[in-house]
């Protein structure tokens, strides 16, 4: 039996290193996702509040930014390859 030349083994572990680091970048941005569209919206809906005088078209904004990020949350979800 031949054992594979040692750059061979060498590639396998920067490929598995750079694998986890995108893995880690993909799922930290979800740590983001939810309070960022929580928080854009709400900004978005207190502008639109100001310029209308109302007091309510915040709280859309903000949940509509909620939705938002669950639905960003499940696409990542589902499009995850399995191991």
């Amino acid at each position: 039996m031949e054992t594979p030349p040692e750059s061979d083994q060498q590639d396998k572990g920067k490929s598995g290193s750079g694998n986890s680091l995108s893995q880690l970048a993909r799922y930290s941005d979800l740590a983001l996702v939810m309070p960022g569209g929580a928080i854009a919206g709400w900004f978005i809906g207190h502008l639109l509040d100001r310029q209308f005088s109302t007091h309510w078209i915040y709280l859309a904004g903000a949940g509509l930014g909620i939705v938002g990020g669950f639905v960003r949350i499940v696409r990542v979800a589902v499009s995850s390859p399995r191991e």
